[in-house]
């Protein structure tokens, strides 16, 4: 059965989203859920869950011994469902639009980002500090003439002016990855270059003051990391030492020139320490917001996933 989201009905354009939620069919007699088939399995060691993109899964714990299952809490979500509602601009110049492109999120709207000149979209979002905090975005590219940031965490307004951010991730107009802090540019230990006209995901983990970024590019079913994972430090005035005492963050998409964008998925998680068990020979099934790494696990474990 597909099914819709009631909050998209009557959209001229769906995102992917939208469609195929999971939903209880009442016979009278007895509640089912009625799913798309599964469509893929993985195996799993302790921490993270594979970077699968899932609407779902079913995990079995095979094992003789209890598993603890944790998941990341989504605090902030902005899907650009044919709307740029939300976002403000830095400049007259930037064009802002949506359109419907195929995603890693599935058949999705997507903002599009046209820069003739160094510009900003930026979103405020409350804050909840800078422990165990991780802020995510995908991003295509199409053309670029300058340096485009993806996804930047400024403490103000103004940092987005004078390009001054607590912490970013970077793509050069060569296509290599870097991550930023302030006025710096730094180069990870390692790092592949970006693809144009291709779907990545980029992410900045926020540990107190010091921050890692990474960077995947989605080879279709799922994601394949492009950089190395270094803490960097971030205290100083408009860092992340103070990023931290304030009620706001402020979270930037950028360009130093001439580029044209797209971004989807922006997204704000924190990582709790609460988990449940999944006791020994036990099945049970999950529901994510995008991906399967949103959940991780405390020993080795397979299963299904649906997208």
């Amino acid at each position: 059965m597909n099914t819709i989201d009631i909050d998209a009905v009557g959209r001229e354009k769906l995102s992917g989203s939208s469609l195929n939620k999971p939903i209880a069919v009442n016979s009278g007699r007895i509640v089912t859920f009625e799913h798309a088939p599964f469509t893929g399995v993985f195996e799993a060691s302790s921490g993270n869950l594979p970077s699968y993109s899932a609407k779902s899964f079913r995990l079995t714990n095979a094992s003789s011994s209890n598993i603890d299952v944790g998941q990341k809490q989504v605090f902030f979500s902005k899907q650009f469902e044919g709307s740029t509602e939300g976002l403000a601009v830095d400049s007259p110049s930037l064009s802002l639009s949506t359109e419907t492109d195929p995603t890693p999120l599935g058949q999705s709207e997507v903002l599009k980002l046209v820069h003739d000149t160094a510009s900003s979209a930026y979103h405020t979002v409350n804050s909840v500090g800078t422990d165990n905090v991780i802020f995510r975005v995908y991003f295509k590219i199409e053309s670029l003439s300058a340096d485009i940031q993806p996804i930047g965490l400024y403490t103000n307004i103004s940092g987005l002016d004078i390009n001054h951010p607590a912490a970013a991730i970077r793509v050069t107009n060569s296509l290599d990855i870097v991550a930023r802090v302030g006025y710096n540019n730094i180069n990870f230990s390692s790092a592949s270059k970006v693809t144009l006209n291709t779907w990545h995901r980029a992410s900045i983990s926020l540990a107190g003051t010091q921050f890692s970024c990474h960077v995947e590019i989605f080879n279709g079913s799922s994601y394949v990391s492009l950089n190395s994972q270094e803490q960097i430090d971030s205290y100083g005035n408009g860092l992340l030492s103070e990023l931290g005492t304030q009620g706001q963050y402020v979270i930037g998409v950028s360009s130093e020139g001439e580029a044209v964008h797209y971004v989807d998925g922006l997204e704000g998680f924190v990582t709790t320490g609460g988990s449940e068990k999944l006791l020994a020979g036990e099945t049970k099934e999950y529901f994510c917001q995008t991906s399967l790494d949103e959940f991780n696990v405390s020993a080795p474990c397979s299963g299904y996933f649906r997208r």
